[in-house]
């Protein structure tokens, strides 16, 4: 028999909302399966436990969800930005992770950014007012995509940034001298 109903969906005690079932899975002679799918953005900060409660029909018992955990976290945006987006090779750049969180009332936020390029490390450094920076000279020349990576806390998720970075390499100036402006054919001469 046709499973009808709805199920409601709780945080804790709080009714989130209902949804109707519709046929899901496996719906092969001897199986009756029944979806019913609802989708929020109303879930508070911290700590959650959903449940699903099926209202039951004329054939079907009521029946309840085993509590499902959840950490809701508040989001942020990481904005990374260079003091110089070119520089000569070995000269010292300093790049800034902003980390924010468009929740007001929110905590300060802490963790960790990682710098990293093509996948090497630069360093990690821990958020402080809101914010990590790094400076380093150790980039080799080319163009890269510095990555910042906000790890995220127990509060805040993770976010990341990029900000792109040219390191020309050294200028050089290469001459040549011989050991003898006019020589005879077959003689030595040392080019240097």
């Amino acid at each position: 028999l046709p499973i009808s109903g709805k199920v409601n969906f709780f945080s804790g005690t709080t009714l989130l909302g209902s949804a109707p079932f519709a046929i899901c899975g496996d719906n092969s002679p001897g199986h009756q399966n029944a979806c019913a799918s609802f989708s929020t953005t109303a879930l508070p900060h911290g700590q959650d436990s959903l449940t699903a409660q099926y209202s039951g029909d004329a054939n079907y018992a009521a029946s309840t969800s085993s509590p499902t955990p959840v950490t809701v976290l508040y989001a942020t945006q990481t904005s990374l930005t260079t003091s110089s987006s070119t520089v000569q090779h070995g000269t010292s750049v300093t790049f800034t992770a902003r980390i924010t969180t468009p929740q007001t009332g929110a905590p300060p936020i802490s963790g960790t950014v990682s710098f990293s390029y093509n996948g090497v490390q630069l360093g990690t450094v821990n958020v402080t007012n809101g914010q990590a920076q790094l400076t380093t000279s150790a980039l080799p020349g080319g163009i890269f995509d510095i990555v910042g990576q906000y790890s995220g806390d127990g509060n805040f998720a993770s976010s990341i940034d990029f900000a792109p970075e040219t390191v020309n390499l050294l200028n050089t100036i290469t001459s040549v001298t011989t050991s003898n402006s006019v020589i005879t054919q077959g003689s030595s001469i040392t080019l240097t």
